[in-house]
């Protein structure tokens, strides 16, 4: 990926973060080009984007419950997760701890 031009030979550079270095905002860092040689400076803008989405059920709707699929599966019996919050439900709190008290004599 290509961050920038060099301002000596505008030849595209990607920026080296090797060890996280130029992360830091409000600093100014220094890259050499690899083309030229010549080095160049730069400041580090991040920039936040949110995307957005419904969630009736933090607004008195019911939940979209999905199974939930993980390791070990024993972990997941009797709960389900909500599609639009993503919070896990319990369903059968019972069905639960008997799923984790066979997976724990299991082991």
């Amino acid at each position: 990926m290509d961050d920038v031009e060099c301002p000596y030979c505008e030849t595209f550079q990607e920026i080296n973060h090797d060890d996280g270095y130029g992360y830091a905002e409000n600093e100014t860092h220094e890259q050499e080009c690899s083309k030229c040689g010549k080095i160049f400076v730069y400041q580090t803008s991040i920039m936040y984007s949110y995307d957005v989405e419904i969630c009736p059920c933090k607004n008195g709707e019911p939940h979209n419950l999905i199974d939930i699929k993980g390791c070990p599966s024993e972990y997941f019996v009797g709960k389900k997760t909500c599609t639009y919050c993503g919070d896990y439900i319990m369903i059968d709190e019972q069905a639960h701890i008997a799923a984790m008290e066979s997976y724990r004599k299991s082991l």
